[in-house]
């Protein structure tokens, strides 16, 4: 048995999966998230270990492989990190990737050095939930915490050495810190000097798919497992689902929806072209980088439209029924209310983080599902943006991953805003599996996606691609500067 393990923004997921590729039902649980100040979010990670052994023990008791487990590999959110002391005991909660308290660190990197050198290192844009800047707030607002620090961890590397002792970071985690020069696949020596870090501070940097040591006796122990178990390197989450799907051919595009929706591309070189709002790194396939372009509010925004709009407070299986009712309540265009899903601001193909969300086309008549539907709408033409960054957006289909593809409703709207075929696989969690075909892989015991696997493919419908198109052409593109500046920023 492989057991996969993935720490998301909202959820955290564990599943095992056989030798042949079959996945188990997996256990998830809330990611212990904390809001100390309106603005901030911080997760306790050692709330976190200890609802990460106590799932352990359960899903492997519950499906009796306390002795066969092999491996063990963690995906995790980018960005998101924490100060521990020589013993890796946490001296701080960790800060997640989308907290703000970091913008006010920008204009001072920035002007020690030009952005533009900035993504040739990194292959990033500057932005404010990067690693480096939480790294620094903390030298300036917690000198104590900085004083104390041995290393800086991200979420899936703490956890590696919680379990084995041994300190690591992936290449593909490590390329969203922004201090990774991820062609030479180093800590870049120009950022750090730049921002006056110390690379004593970062972990040693290692491939995605490598051993790196067995469970710690102790953690085995407590556990309640036997025999050797390797803990494999994982890696960025959205790249961990990717290796999942095979996903390794260039301009393979994949769109990852969790919290966050992300357009996800392959690439066996870097890419010296500019896609305005794109990152790139180092991916979980050997010798191989990512290009990402996204919005950071994908399913969020979903989840948010239930319980604001259809006053569900817990979302739940009722809740997202209630929201594909609504979707079908309404027509194409939600009778002239369209959408811009800039919650939390937005990424591709602007980095704008003060950036807002609007309803255009409100009036007397307009209903709730006229609301919801716009919603889903507006994130669809966000993701057009986004494509038709790239390359004109000529990908000819996407596959889909993550919780948003159950929405059969949003899918196929997908379909005819993109114009492009949409293809869901019925997997329980590509991420997952992704990070348990990592551990089948060191082991040289390789697994592929069961081949029974369900397909599901939603074509564009032309009624529907015209109407969307003069929607998008003629209102939506002009959308974000009406926000800019209607809320008059530079």
């Amino acid at each position: 048995m492989y057991l996969g393990i993935d720490i998301g923004t909202t959820n955290c997921k564990l599943g095992l999966v056989d030798k042949d590729g079959r996945e188990l039902e997996p256990m998830t649980f809330k990611t212990p998230v904390i809001h100390p100040r309106k603005g901030w979010a911080e997760y306790d990670c050692n709330t976190l270990w200890d609802l990460i052994s106590d799932s352990v023990k359960k899903i492997t008791s519950y499906y009796n492989c306390q002795d066969t487990l092999n491996g063990i590999a963690i995906s995790s959110q980018g960005e998101s990190g924490l100060f521990v002391d020589e013993n890796g005991i946490p001296l701080m909660n960790a800060i997640a990737w989308y907290d703000d308290r970091t913008k006010s660190m920008i204009d001072n990197l920035e002007s020690k050095i030009d952005s533009d050198e900035i993504r040739e290192i990194t292959g990033i844009e500057t932005n404010y939930i990067h690693s480096l800047f939480k790294m620094q707030w903390i030298k300036v607002n917690s000198p104590s915490i900085y004083k104390q620090a041995h290393k800086w961890h991200c979420l899936s590397d703490f956890l590696v050495r919680k379990m084995t002792g041994k300190i690591i970071m992936d290449y593909s985690l490590a390329s969203r810190t922004m201090l990774f020069d991820i062609r030479n696949k180093e800590w870049s020596s120009k950022l750090l000097d730049v921002a006056e870090l110390d690379i004593k501070l970062l972990p040693k940097p290692v491939p995605s798919g490598e051993i790196i040591d067995s469970v710690k006796s102790s953690v085995k122990k407590e556990w309640g497992i036997k025999g050797n178990v390797s803990v494999v390197s994982g890696g960025f989450d959205h790249m961990v689902g990717c290796y999942g799907l095979g996903a390794n051919f260039e301009n393979q595009a994949v769109i990852s929806i969790g919290t966050t929706e992300s357009l996800c591309l392959y690439s066996n070189s870097y890419k010296d072209a500019y896609y305005p709002g794109f990152s790139q790194g180092r991916h979980v396939f050997n010798d191989s980088y990512y290009i990402l372009g996204g919005m950071p509010s994908g399913g969020e925004t979903i989840e948010w439209a239930i319980k604001t709009i259809l006053n569900y407070e817990n979302v739940g299986t009722v809740g997202f029924d209630s929201l594909k009712e609504a979707i079908r309540g309404s027509d194409i265009g939600s009778n002239g209310v369209i959408f811009l899903p800039h919650l939390k601001g937005c990424v591709t193909p602007n980095v704008d983080s003060t950036s807002r969300g609007m309803f255009v086309g409100l009036s007397i008549q307009t209903t709730s599902n006229d609301l919801i539907r716009s919603i889903t709408e507006g994130l669809c033409f966000e993701f057009r943006l986004i494509i038709d960054q790239f390359e004109g957006g000529n990908l000819e289909s996407f596959l889909a991953i993550g919780g948003g593809v159950k929405n059969q409703e949003w899918m196929q709207i997908k379909a005819d805003v993109l114009n492009k075929k949409v293809i869901t696989l019925e997997i329980n969690d590509a991420v997952i599996f992704g990070a348990a075909k990592l551990v089948a892989d060191a082991l040289n015991e390789p697994i592929q996606l069961d081949e029974n696997v369900k397909r599901k493919v939603y074509y564009p419908e032309n009624e529907s691609v015209i109407k969307y198109e003069e929607i998008y052409r003629k209102t939506y593109t002009r959308l974000y500067e009406l926000n800019r500046e209607i809320l008059r920023r530079k």
